[in-house]
């Protein structure tokens, strides 16, 4: 800015050589997390750390969650099932994003002579179990959004077709 007091922002590279400067060297990388939790695993872990530190046994704490995971997939059993034998009273639905894959993918190890560059896509499951059918979906990773919204758009275009579609609920009306 000509003739202005104000001073100029610096360029990006300049921020990215500070970072690593030694005046810096208390400021700590910050931890990526992309993935939702469960909130017992959270605690057991934080408890796990706690008592590793001080030598007790956990292996009550982890029975207890194992049982609770357990019921849960024993109560998402049930109602998988039935669903598929009755479509016409439950939609059930299962949804799994997950995180990026990088294509191709040959090998962990890659050979000689091949280029790193990859196209980096998001895989997507759904399980429509009342009608018995897998949807997947893979999406390029920086287009669009990974979380609630795409999660909306993807359980709307399910729903809809379900409600609109050949789905067995649409001809015994249990929509309406």
């Amino acid at each position: 800015m000509i003739g202005s007091a104000c001073v100029t922002v610096p360029a990006y590279s300049t921020f990215c050589r500070a970072r690593w400067d030694p005046a810096f060297k208390d400021v700590c990388a910050r931890a990526k997390h992309f993935h939702c939790r469960c909130e017992t695993c959270y605690k057991l872990q934080e408890e796990g750390l706690k008592k590793w530190a001080s030598q007790i046994n956990r292996a009550e704490f982890k029975l207890q969650h194992r049982a609770e995971v357990t019921n849960w997939r024993r109560l998402e059993r049930h109602y998988q099932f039935t669903a598929r034998q009755h479509p016409d009273e439950m939609l059930v639905l299962s949804y799994d994003g997950t995180v990026s894959l990088g294509l191709p993918r040959l090998t962990n190890r890659m050979p000689k002579g091949v280029p790193v560059s990859r196209l980096n896509v998001v895989p997507l499951g759904l399980t429509n179990h009342s009608a018995m059918t897998n949807y997947s979906i893979s999406m390029l990773k920086h287009q669009y959004a990974k979380g609630a919204n795409r999660l909306l758009t993807v359980l709307d275009h399910c729903i809809r077709a379900t409600k609109f579609g050949q789905h067995v609920s649409r001809t015994h009306g249990s929509w309406y």
